[in-house]
């Protein structure tokens, strides 16, 4: 499993997560591409590189745990490749195209700098990835309008609210570990 900080943010500040996941028993590793400054080649380069190494090493589909600017990674790497991606867990993670929250109009405003193969035009981006999806979202978000964290909900996608957290700490709220754990919990799909 993979798990991705949100924008501004290196590795550590996802660690109590990934050590909770590693309490219940999972292989959660770190990006390993530094500070989050969004969809860049390069981080997108790494990103892919860390999913190939891990489903290769392990035969399995890999989980995606992102939070913010790291779901939205996650997700669009899910959209590139499915057939490598157990599950996305996605914390307060923009995925309604345009989201409203201060860093966006910077955001698209660099979308000329993102990768290849993460689209450029905002319906592409608000279209989900074909994976089981959990989106955790909270109204007292602070950073990000929470409107836009929710999926379009389906058979493959939830929205679930997280009451009282915010933007920062949603990762570890309480209910989202709970979440967490028991939607990483089922055998991979077919």
């Amino acid at each position: 499993m993979l798990v991705v900080p949100g924008l501004g943010c290196p590795d550590a500040i996802m660690w109590p997560v990934r050590q909770f996941l590693r309490t219940l028993g999972y292989d959660a590793q770190r990006w390993e591409a530094g500070i989050n400054i969004g969809p860049t080649p390069r981080a997108m380069r790494i990103l892919e590189s860390r999913l190939f190494a891990l489903n290769d090493r392990s035969g399995r589909r890999v989980s995606l745990v992102g939070k913010s600017l790291g779901g939205f990674l996650s997700r669009e790497l899910a959209k590139l490749h499915p057939e490598r991606v157990r599950r996305l867990i996605l914390i307060c993670a923009p995925v309604q195209h345009p989201v409203g929250n201060r860093a966006a109009p910077l955001l698209y405003a660099l979308k000329d700098h993102y990768a290849p193969g993460i689209p450029r035009d905002l319906a592409a981006l608000s279209r989900p990835a074909p994976i089981p999806t959990t989106a955790l979202f909270t109204k007292s978000d602070g950073m990000i309008s929470w409107q836009g964290c929710l999926e379009e909900p389906s058979a493959m996608a939830e929205n679930i609210e997280l009451p009282g957290a915010y933007h920062t700490t949603a990762a570890m709220h309480p209910l989202a570990l709970r979440i967490m754990a028991s939607r990483l919990a089922p055998p991979d799909r077919p």
